[in-house]
């Protein structure tokens, strides 16, 4: 789940993961459309100024 301006949603985030001995790592990414957490209301709710999805990429890497 993911909490914006109080707004929780429950994402669903498509991944790889490599694991290799100790290590792992993990690449995903997903889009959010702001306006669904009431980001970018008002003077922001324009797309020109700020784009209606945000793309997050995510690339973690854990060593043990």
């Amino acid at each position: 789940d993911i909490t914006i301006h109080g707004v929780t949603m429950t994402l669903i985030i498509p991944f790889t993961l490599d694991v290799n001995g100790k290590n792992a790592h993990m690449i995903g990414k997903f889009s959010l459309d702001r306006t669904h957490f009431g980001v970018g209301t008002g003077q922001w709710e324009d797309e020109k100024t700020v784009a209606r999805n945000i793309d997050v990429a995510i690339d973690l890497a854990v060593r043990q």
